[in-house]
């Protein structure tokens, strides 16, 4: 049914069952209040300084790699044992039996006590025992395929290729980022609020991202031992890689275990629509050319994206709408109206009309 202005004055939160409905959760894309891009944005903001102390690796790839973590107030560090990649008893699951890089990331210094340690207890698994100092415990293998074929692209002088890249979009995929207590970890809440990774997910995300740091370093590292004209990554390229993920089963349980955290957080993006919703705007706003910006930078991604969903709309379908949308803007921009009607809040009568996030959350 079509609002009336009056119905669109002062739009609401959603109700908890309309936001709560599976489809549209697993439509909610990555916003400002995302986990990730919130601790990213911290770490830039404070300027947290990263550096390789330790790249020992042959040209098969057998070898150990240290990084170095300094934010205000805390340092860290990031051991990495790199293996030749292995054919056998390889999954994408914890009840695997070979990796191509096991890790772990403890506070402070890797020491040489440190080291030897994570390279003795980490491969034993359930029956391992980290140190006291240990934060996470983490493994991943390569993509074979497109790191192999960005491998032999460098070697050779050139970029490897952005469609072999964008079938996967990763050189390595996480299978296990292990924390809290397990293996003998330190405990999250013994960190408290103040500590660098005090926050929620935040010592598994900086592994992750070490993770994905490691693959790109690795994938140089063994093209400039093969050939004497190997290229590194271009900074694009590098940007674009990301690091994939196993099955990530133990997100379900975070979310089970976690009612109010969950809670927190789409209250707070709720809350962001409701207002976003309530602008009372004019043609000439600066924020509908901005709005116009993002939905079309959408499109592109939506236009570009491979993946095949399944509990929602394809991205085709998706850009069809967002151009449905831009439509309607521009409209409102020439003509004060949308669809025909004044609109005093015009991205409410959008969201009436266009059901956008509950297909693919690109809004």
């Amino acid at each position: 049914m079509t609002p009336t202005s009056e119905q669109v004055a002062m739009p609401q939160p959603r109700p908890g069952h309309e936001v709560m409905k599976t489809a549209r959760l697993a439509a909610i894309q990555p916003s400002r209040l995302s986990g990730t891009r919130a601790f990213m944005n911290k770490m830039i903001r404070e300027r947290w300084d990263i550096s390789n102390l330790l790249f020992e690796v042959d040209e098969n790839a057998e070898g150990t790699v240290v990084y170095s973590i300094k934010a205000p107030g805390h340092e860290f560090s990031f051991i990495g044992f790199s293996r030749p990649p292995s054919r056998t008893a390889r999954t994408g699951r914890i009840i695997g039996q070979a990796w191509d890089m096991m890790g772990a990331l403890i506070e402070g210094p890797a020491t040489e006590a440190e080291i030897e340690t994570a390279r003795r207890e980490i491969p034993k698994l359930y029956t391992g025992r980290a140190t006291a100092g240990t934060l996470i415990w983490c493994r991943s293998n390569r993509s074979m395929r497109v790191f192999d074929q960005t491998l032999e692209a460098l070697a050779e002088g050139r970029q490897p290729s952005v469609a072999d890249l964008s079938k996967v979009c990763y050189l390595m995929r996480n299978t296990g980022l292990d924390g809290n207590g397990t293996f003998g970890t330190r405990s999250f809440p013994s960190l408290g609020a103040r500590h660098a990774l005090g926050g929620v997910l935040e010592a598994q995300l900086l592994t992750a991202y070490l993770m994905r740091e490691f693959s790109c370093d690795l994938v140089e590292h063994l093209a400039a031992r093969k050939s004497d004209k190997a290229v590194r990554l271009d900074p694009q390229l590098r940007r674009y890689i990301g690091v994939g993920n196993g099955s990530a089963l133990g997100l379900i349980f975070f979310v089970h275990k976690h009612p109010r955290l969950i809670n927190g957080l789409l209250a707070a993006r709720e809350g962001a629509i409701a207002a976003a919703r309530g602008l009372k705007l004019d043609a000439s706003d600066a924020r509908i050319a901005k709005l116009l910006d993002l939905v079309r930078q959408a499109i592109v991604f939506r236009r570009q994206d491979r993946m095949v969903y399944e509990t929602f709309a394809s991205s085709a379908e998706v850009a069809s709408d967002l151009e449905k949308i831009v439509a309607a803007l521009e409209e409102f921009r020439k003509s004060g109206t949308v669809l025909g009607r004044k609109a005093d809040y015009p991205l409410d009568i959008l969201a009436f009309e266009f059901e956008v996030e509950a297909r693919c959350g690109s809004l």
